[in-house]
């Protein structure tokens, strides 16, 4: 479900605006059960990054990808709990995106979130890419055109930016490396 959240809110929002409220109060019903059907593992104290993650493990098995996860973050994080869905969920529908492109024995990705004291957040997504990568001036990786393609790691950008942070795209050994680091206020460096 989180895969594609921006399409269901796109189809909600369509909703709205052509006056059929029942269709979008019913979907919404639809999308609310199949969370709750889901099994939320637990990787770390945070309910939001549990449920993230326990979400992109389902869609990794389903696809057969290898998905190892190591989370270290509290309840109590500085990022909200919509720009770490931002962060995780873009990060890791590329990783899975592109894992499902190899041959299967492949694929595998890794994901490591952890909070340093209360001023840092880190979070590294890892998967194989035997291609090279080009990367733009920005160093957001240059893909085929299609529409809505690039558009998740620019948000990703913007909610890093917001926490003073950092974030970096490289592809090195055949493998991608997706890393972010997000500071408290008053803790980025200089």
């Amino acid at each position: 479900v989180l895969f594609h959240l921006r399409h269901h809110l796109q189809y909600v929002l369509n909703c709205i605006e052509n006056d059929q409220e029942d269709e979008a109060k019913k979907y919404i019903s639809t999308i609310c059960e199949e969370i709750e059907a889901q099994r939320v593992q637990r990787y770390c104290e945070n309910d939001a990054v549990n449920l993230i993650l326990s979400a992109f493990v389902g869609q990794a098995k389903k696809a057969g990808v290898t998905m190892q996860v190591l989370g270290y973050l509290s309840d109590f994080i500085l990022a909200s709990d919509s720009d770490l869905c931002v962060l995780l969920s873009n990060a890791l529908e590329n990783a899975l995106n592109a894992c499902q492109a190899l041959p299967k024995e492949q694929r595998a990705l890794r994901v490591a979130a952890k909070f340093q004291g209360d001023a840092k957040l880190t979070v590294a997504v890892d998967n194989p890419c035997p291609q090279p990568v080009e990367f733009d001036a920005q160093g957001f990786p240059l893909a085929p055109a299609r529409e809505g393609h690039g558009l998740g790691l620019k948000n990703v950008a913007a909610a890093v930016k917001k926490y003073h942070g950092v974030f970096q795209c490289s592809c090195q050994n055949g493998e991608f490396h997706f890393r972010a680091v997000l500071f408290a206020p008053g803790d980025s460096p200089s």
